[in-house]
């Protein structure tokens, strides 16, 4: 079953269970687990691209949703975690590798996280509710909403939908 299929019937699932009284922010819920499972993969490919944070991130989405971590993640968490435990490594960050690269600013980073689904939800609301084009001219209306320029803006989107599409293959 494809990735939008699998979405469609969780969001369906998912409606169904707040129509009973669910609470929206459960993360058990279908809609959740499965953006979890879309999460996992892009977070395998990370990990065996050398980003050694992607392991991380990984134990955190599987104990947030109460699911097990794939065997990937299991053998790289017990490799890292033993290299330390056996001083083979002499820190967390050798282990796992540093959470960020040197030079990098956290509130930058802090920034282009927390803007970059507010872009994507704000440009695919205007494009599908509104029939707005997706365009230079909707890049530099959402960017002025969000105090964005529209070339940030647009790099955002854009970045956000690369993400979205690796999971429509």
């Amino acid at each position: 079953m494809n990735a939008r299929k699998r979405i469609e019937d969780a969001t369906r699932e998912t409606l169904q269970k707040l129509k009973d009284g669910a609470d929206v922010t459960d993360p058990s819920l279908p809609v959740w687990k499965v953006d979890a499972e879309l999460v996992l993969e892009s977070e395998r490919q990370r990990f065996e691209q050398g980003d050694g944070m992607a392991l991380l991130a990984a134990v955190r989405v599987c104990a947030n949703h109460d699911m097990p971590l794939p065997a990937w993640a299991s053998k790289a968490y017990i490799s890292a975690f033993d290299a330390v435990l056996n001083c083979r490594a002499e820190s967390w960050d050798e282990a796992f590798g540093r959470p960020f690269k040197k030079g990098k600013h956290l509130h930058a980073l802090r920034k282009r996280r927390t803007m970059q689904r507010k872009v994507w939800l704000a440009v695919r609301h205007a494009h599908e509710h509104d029939g707005a084009s997706i365009d230079v001219s909707l890049f530099e209306k959402v960017g002025k909403k969000l105090h964005l320029g529209k070339t940030q803006t647009s790099g955002l989107y854009y970045e956000a939908e690369r993400f979205a599409r690796l999971f429509d293959k």
